[in-house]
């Protein structure tokens, strides 16, 4: 089976999932109790449930880790075991135009590459943001309201905002808002929408995979923007894997870099987040933030000799004391309490980390 088959049939399978517990709860509305819903209004489990499941059913069966070890390998991509990490976190963060008062969401999940080469002083990296829509079609259709503000922000990233919460906080030159242009490569591949089947059988998406990926572009004054989604997330990352997909942002960036420094920003965020911030009974995501923390160190760390021959063995090592509690540990314990609420910072995060000596950039999909 090739990559690409492996993640349409694993992004298929947390579809199916966040279905199935769609399902359970609605069929128990009254034992999870949720006595005053209007269970019967109940149609689909909704953007966030499928963002939700996009990043657990992946770690929790460790098969996206696997996945990747096992086609990269062969690319000199995955030398030692790749670390998978990620968070969950609904509506954050907000952001604030300079010229609106309304606050939209900034995205609904940020996906974040590194991978580490053997005696080269930094590590590559590549990132983007995905705005998340259900529908019956690969498409949006007309979007109007905060929903078109979000749009004029995606269709272009010179637009300057501000996070109103501080949930990320200031840029790091001193400036009065963020700036996605000031930052390594263009602009537009900071982020995309992806657009999940609101169905239970996935019809008419790209590649038969439950995601679909689209760009959205500028429109004329007093035209209602829309994004059509022709590419399947199983493709994206596919291409997001082996280098060939998102934003190249670096790991200890100048204070010019507010791309980058955005990035580091929300993986020291989610470093914070030690019981998972989760509201669904039963959850097996994963509570450690230990393998982001440790590929920013070494990051970091390769400009001091007496690292740069050592991060296979750093990796390694993490894997071996904290692998199983990094890409999916048991449940939460009673006492975390299943309504502990995440502080006000970072965003969605599903971080993809790999060391070897074949750099990303030249790696092609058969």
């Amino acid at each position: 089976m090739s990559l690409l088959e492996e993640l349409t049939a694993l992004i298929n399978a947390s579809h199916r999932d966040a279905w199935i517990r769609f399902d359970d709860v609605r069929g128990q509305a009254v034992n999870y109790g949720l006595i005053d819903a209007n269970v019967a209004k109940w149609k689909t489990p909704g953007e966030p449930a499928f963002v939700s499941s996009l990043l657990e059913y992946p770690m929790a069966t460790h098969r996206l880790s696997e996945a990747i070890e096992r086609h990269l390998k062969p690319l000199g991509l995955c030398s030692a075991t790749p670390l998978v990490s990620g968070v969950f976190i609904h509506q954050k963060p907000k952001i604030r135009f300079t010229t609106k008062r309304s606050e939209i969401e900034l995205g609904d999940l940020l996906l974040v590459r590194q991978h580490f080469r053997s005696a080269v002083a930094e590590p590559e990296g590549k990132a983007f943001l995905i705005q998340a829509k259900s529908a019956a079609k690969p498409e949006t259709g007309s979007l109007r309201g905060k929903e078109a503000l979000q749009h004029k922000l995606y269709s272009n990233w010179t637009t300057p905002f501000t996070f109103p919460y501080k949930e990320i906080g200031p840029p790091p030159d001193g400036s009065t808002h963020w700036n996605f242009e000031l930052g390594p490569m263009h602009h537009s591949a900071s982020g995309v929408y992806g657009i999940v089947s609101n169905s239970e059988q996935v019809t008419g998406f790209p590649d038969d995979c439950a995601w679909a990926i689209g760009a959205a572009s500028s429109v004329p004054m007093g035209v209602k923007p829309s994004v059509e989604a022709p590419d399947s997330l199983a493709e994206i990352m596919e291409k997001f894997l082996l280098g060939q997909w998102g934003r190249a942002w670096e790991a200890t960036p100048a204070t010019s870099d507010h791309w980058s420094s955005f990035i580091v920003r929300c993986l020291e965020a989610s470093l914070t987040w030690k019981p998972y911030p989760v509201q669904r009974q039963g959850s097996l995501l994963p509570r450690r933030r230990d393998a982001a923390h440790l590929l920013l160190g070494l990051g970091q760390a390769y400009d001091h000799p007496q690292y740069r021959n050592r991060a296979q063995d750093l990796v390694e090592a993490w894997s071996q004391s904290f692998g199983s509690e990094g890409q999916g540990e048991e449940p939460p314990s009673a006492d975390v309490g299943w309504e502990f609420q995440p502080p006000r910072v970072g965003m969605s995060v599903l971080y993809v980390a790999t060391y070897g000596d074949g750099p990303l950039s030249e790696q092609v999909p058969d």
